[in-house]
C-alpha cells in the first residue's frame, strides 16, 4: 500500500496557500525573525537589539524574553526552518522566538538541572513516556486556565490519545505537536520470489508467521522473515493484540506476568527461537532490512522510501482474536511551571501546535500532525491506527525509564534462553512492582 496526501492536504483553511513547496501567507506585514542564537527568546516587539544568552528580562515596561529548549540538535533544526516561516512569524505577532540548543548533553538530565537550578526555559518540548515523571516533578505548569483564556484555542481539534498522554489525574500539562504509530513495511521483492501474496491490513498472527516462515526457512543466503528485537517498543503491540497490557492505565498495578502478556511474549520470542524472526536491535534490522535481508518490518510513519527495493506498507496484523494493536508515539509542548511568561508562553505553544504550523510540518518536515482535521488528510496505515484510537501512548508511569530497562532486560533473557517467558516475565512483575513502589504515584 502506497500513502498519499488528498488533495486537500496542503491547503490551509486560514488563509494559507501552498506554492512549489513553499507555505505562503496571503497577508503582508510579516515579523522577520532573528537567526537562531544559543537561546529561544521572545519580545512582544519586531526587532530589538539583542539581549545576552540566558538573560531574562523582567515584565512591566521592560521587553519580556521567552527561551525554548529543543530535544536534540535536529529537533532544534526543525523548530528553527518553522519559526523562518513568513505565516509564523506573523501568527506570532511580534514575539521573536530563538532556539536554546541541548549541546549534545541528555535532555532530560538537562531539563532537570535548568528547573532545579531555577533557570528553565519558558516553553520545552515534552514526550509521552517521561510525561508522568515530569509532572511529578513539578516541572510542567497545568495548562487548562492559560488555555481558557483564548478564545481561538481549543484542545477539541487533537487526537484524543496524544492529549491524554499529556495529562495526570485531571489537569492537561502539554499541548501534542506531532503523533506517529508503528506499521508493518516489507519487501515485496522478497513475497514475490516466494511467490507470497502480500500482507494485508486483514493479517494476524497466523498469517505474519506462515509467511515469515516460508520467506526465511526457504532461504539460503540469510533472508530473514521478520524482525523482533528485544525492547518494548516493539514487543508491546503484540501485547495490546493479545488483550494483554504492561501495566494498568493508572500506573498502580504492574500485569508483565499476566497471562495475556506471557501469551503474547511467547508468540514473540518464539518467531525467533522456532527460525522465522530475528532478534536482533532495531537499529541492526533497519541495516538488514535497507540491504534487502529481511522481508517485514516494524516502524514508524516514513512517507519516503529510502529502499532500493519496491516497498509496501500496511496495518500491524491483529491478534489471535482479531484484536488491535498499537503504540503511539507523541511529543508535545509545556510551559514550566515557574515561568514568569506564562501567557506570553502560552500564546506562542498555541501557534506552534497551529493548524498552519502542523501543515507546514507535514509539508516539509513529513511528520504526522496532532490536529484530525489534517490528520484526517493522510492516507497511511499509521493514521489510521491513531485516529481507531487503536494506539495507545508509550508511557510506562513515573519511572517509565526504570520499567522500560526491566522490559528490555526480560526480553533478552528469553532470547538467551536464561528461563522460560512465564519465569522471567513474573520476576519481571516483581521488580517493576518495586520501582514503583519507590515512585510517587
Amino acid at each position: 500500500m502506497q500513502w498519499k496526501l488528498s488533495r486537500r492536504q496542503f491547503l490551509i483553511q486560514t488563509g494559507v496557500a501552498t506554492v512549489t513547496g513553499a507555505t505562503i501567507a496571503c497577508d503582508s506585514g510579516l515579523v522577520r525573525v532573528t537567526p537562531a542564537s544559543s537561546t529561544m527568546v521572545a519580545t512582544n516587539t519586531p526587532t530589538s537589539t539583542p539581549t545576552p544568552v540566558g538573560v531574562k528580562v523582567a515584565t512591566g515596561g521592560a521587553i519580556p524574553q521567552l527561551e525554548m529548549v529543543a530535544m536534540i540538535s535536529r529537533t532544534e533544526a526543525r523548530e528553527q526552518m518553522l519559526l523562518d516561516s513568513p505565516v509564523i512569524q506573523e501568527l506570532l505577532s511580534g514575539i521573536e522566538v530563538r532556539i536554546q540548543p541541548v549541546d549534545g548533553e541528555d535532555y532530560t538530565t538537562k531539563m532537570f538541572t535548568l528547573a532545579a537550578a531555577g533557570t528553565a526555559p519558558d516553553i520545552f518540548e515534552m514526550t509521552s513516556q517521561e510525561s508522568i515523571q515530569w509532572i511529578q516533578r513539578g516541572i510542567p505548569a497545568e495548562l487548562d486556565d492559560l488555555l481558557r483564556n483564548s478564545d481561538s484555542f481549543s484542545l477539541d481539534g487533537f487526537v484524543d490519545s496524544a492529549v491524554d498522554a499529556f495529562r495526570f489525574e485531571g489537569p492537561t500539562y502539554g499541548i501534542p505537536r506531532e503523533v506517529n504509530a508503528l506499521v508493518l513495511d516489507y519487501n515485496q521483492e522478497l513475497f514475490e520470489e516466494k511467490g507470497i501474496e502480500y500482507p494485508t491490513d486483514d493479517w494476524t498472527w497466523t498469517n505474519l508467521e506462515e509467511a515469515g516462515r516460508v520467506i526465511q526457512n526457504g532461504s539460503t543466503n540469510e533472508i530473514y522473515g521478520f524482525s523482533t528485537p528485544p525492547t518494548s517498543t516493539r514487543f508491546a503491540p503484540f501485547v495490546y493484540q493479545n488483550d494483554g497490557r504492561i501495566i494498568s492505565e493508572d500506573f498502580r498495578e504492574v500485569l508483565i506476568g499476566s497471562a495475556p502478556t506471557i501469551e503474547a511474549g511467547v508468540f514473540y520470542t518464539n518467531a525467533h527461537n522456532e527460525g522465522w524472526a530475528t532478534a536482533n536491535t532495531i537499529v541492526s534490522a533497519e541495516e538488514l532490512f535497507v540491504n534487502g535481508r529481511l522481508a517485514m518490518i516494524m516502524r514508524g510513519f516514513r512517507p519516503i522510501a529510502e529502499e532500493a527495493f519496491t516497498m509496501g506498507t500496511t496495518s500491524l496484523p491483529a491478534g489471535p482474536k482479531e484484536k488491535e494493536g498499537n503504540l503511539l508515539f507523541t511529543v508535545a509542548y509545556a510551559i514550566w511551571t515557574q515561568s514568569q511568561q506564562q501567557s506570553i508562553a502560552a500564546e506562542v505553544v498555541q501557534v506552534l501546535t497551529s493548524t498552519e504550523a502542523q501543515n507546514i510540518r507535514l509539508q516539509e518536515q513529513q511528520i504526522l500532525p496532532s490536529r484530525t482535521l489534517l490528520l484526517n488528510q493522510v492516507e497511511h496505515p499509521a493514521v489510521r491506527a491513531i485516529i481507531d484510537g487503536v494506539a495507545r501512548p508509550y508511557q510506562w508511569g513515573p519511572a517509565h525509564r526504570e520499567i522500560d530497562d526491566v522490559i528490555n532486560q526480560a526480553l533478552s533473557n528469553i532470547f538467551a534462553g536464561v528461563d522460560s517467558v512465564e519465569a522471567i516475565f513474573n520476576s519481571a512483575d516483581e521488580e517493576i512492582q518495586a520501582i514503583l513502589e519507590g515512585a510517587s504515584i
